[in-house]
């Protein structure tokens, strides 16, 4: 149990569990949980990790549960994260980045936020209850000269979350074997956030092998496939 959050910097090792029942729980929505900055060769791998507190209301800066800034060959796997303010993890201007078997359930904004990133692969995404996308990709240019570039997902499920995937103004992304099942509003969508950037567009998008069902199961907003 971790009360007020961990911040590390550097770290170069493994971080690991049992699976679901190693736990990490952190006390306070206020905080981010682990926040991990220019690693290099991070492992992080069979644990759950969640907030103790019932989560109140939306927050746009702190809240995490797992953020990693700034790192290189990253590998995520067989990992679950649930209840939170904002995101379960949030991986941003990083490369070379890994995620298998991850689980993320009933934050109030993404289940998964990835910014700004360059080589991601995703596999085996499960996600459920967000109330935004249960995966996004962004390219944000106030973050970094980093792209947002060369991303893959490949079976991913998402449960009643906002949207299923979002991918906003990233290149050569790859998204195959997919359900999307009751979002709120949309499936799948592929776009430019103008309050992100007004330079970069998507481009070179795949999408295949999936499906979408009940899309626009809430009420008011956009209610799309795609």
């Amino acid at each position: 149990s971790v009360s007020s959050g961990l911040s590390v910097a550097g770290f170069f090792g493994k971080i690991y569990g049992f699976g679901i029942s190693s736990v990490l729980s952190c006390q306070f929505l206020a905080n981010d949980c682990l926040t991990i900055n220019n690693s290099d060769g991070l492992i992080i791998d069979g644990l759950s990790m969640s907030f103790a507190a019932t989560r109140t209301s939306r927050s746009f800066t702190t809240g995490r549960l797992l953020d990693i800034s700034g790192g290189s060959n990253i590998s995520l796997g067989d990992l679950w994260f649930n209840n939170g303010n904002v995101v379960g993890l949030e991986v941003q201007q990083s490369s070379h980045i890994s995620l298998n078997n991850i689980n993320a359930t009933n934050f109030l904004a993404n289940g998964i936020f990835a910014v700004n990133n360059v080589d991601m692969k995703a596999s085996n995404i499960r996600t459920s209850g967000n109330g935004d996308a249960g995966f996004e990709m962004s390219f944000y240019s106030g973050e970094s000269s980093t792209n947002c570039d060369q991303l893959s997902i490949s079976n991913f499920t998402s449960n009643a979350d906002e949207a299923g995937v979002l991918i906003n103004a990233c290149t050569h992304v790859s998204l195959n074997g997919f359900g999307v099942v009751n979002p709120t509003t949309i499936g799948v969508l592929v776009y430019q956030d103008s309050s992100t950037n007004t330079t970069h567009v998507p481009d070179f998008v795949t999408i295949s092998n999936g499906s979408i069902t009940g899309a626009g199961t809430g009420t008011g907003g956009n209610s799309d496939a795609f």
